[in-house]
């Protein structure tokens, strides 16, 4: 199960920490690509 299926999916840039192999440098990095993040 993957962790979006898991959570039902993602409120904002730092539930995407909860995914392996995101740390907060690599979220740093990815969040200027974002969209804002609304509710699923």
């Amino acid at each position: 199960m993957t962790e979006r299926e898991r959570i039902g999916g993602f409120r904002s840039p730092q539930d995407l920490l909860r995914v392996k192999g995101i740390k907060e440098k690599r979220l740093k990095i990815i969040l200027p690509f974002l969209e804002k993040m609304e509710n699923n």
